[in-house]
Formats: C-alpha cells, structure tokens, sequence
C-alpha cells in the first residue's frame, strides 16, 4: 500500500482512501480514522474528561459502575460493559469476561494459563485474565490456535 501525504494552505483537512476494493486493512485504517472522533465521557475528581478509544486500556464493571482505566488513571462512566463493547468493538474492544471488556490495540502479550484461560499482559503492565468462556472467541479473533 502506497501512503501520501499532501499539504495544503487552506480549507478542511481530508483523508481520501483510493483501493480497488475493500478489505479489512481499508476498514481498519478507516476505523482508526475515525476512532478520534467517538469519544466517551469519563468522571474523575468531579470533573468530566471526554476520552478517545485509543486511550482505554480496559473497563471494568464493578458493583453495577463502570470504570475506565488509561494509562495513569482511573474514569468513572456511564454506560454498561455490553454498550461500551458494542460501541467500541471496531475500535478493538472485546468482551474478556464478565466483569471486562479490554482493548485488544493494547495487549502487549498472551500467556495461556491453567483452566482454558489466557493472561493478557498490557503494554501499561497490568494483567488481565481472558476467561475461558472467552478463550477461545479471542484466539479466533486474533487467529491464534
């Protein structure tokens, strides 16, 4: 794939994709395009921060609240793991477990563990558990066998 970029002086910045057809290296340059513009609101410290995708490393339900991690902190949102994952799925978000749903863009290693389960080392350090209910919908999604 060849890239350019052009500079203009003037008028709105615009991204133009020519392909023959599309694939899903198209759609995943387009999505992450995209990705800066769906943003979510998070609560810390009384204040409201909008936060882009790429920022999460990981959400968290936690006695019905959802938490936001980034690599320094820890956001306070509205909104349930399921509508997080469906809003968020074209962007990486995958469903991990129950109570978890994880940025696939910031896994750094997998490690399958005892009981069909694999542990996701995070580029920030952390460690999530992929349940084995969600094993094996994670090694299809990544073709891993």
């Amino acid at each position: 794939m060849k890239v350019r970029v052009e500079y203009i002086t003037e008028g709105e910045n615009e991204v133009l994709i020519r392909c023959q057809e599309i694939n899903n290296e198209i759609i995943e340059i387009k999505n992450f395009i995209n990705q800066e513009r769906k943003k979510i609101s998070g609560e810390k410290d009384g204040e409201t921060f909008l936060l882009s995708p790429s920022e999460i490393y990981y959400c968290e339900s936690v006695d019905n609240l959802v938490f936001v991690y980034t690599h320094m902190a820890v956001y306070k949102i509205n909104t349930n793991l399921s509508d997080l994952e469906f809003r968020f799925s074209v962007f990486g978000f995958f469903r991990c477990s129950k109570s978890f749903v994880i940025n696939l863009n910031t896994i750094l290693s997998l490690k399958s563990i005892m009981g069909n389960r694999i542990d996701a080392t995070l580029k920030n350090g952390e460690h999530i558990i992929i349940s084995r209910h969600y094993a094996k919908s994670l090694r299809e999604k990544l073709q891993l066998s």
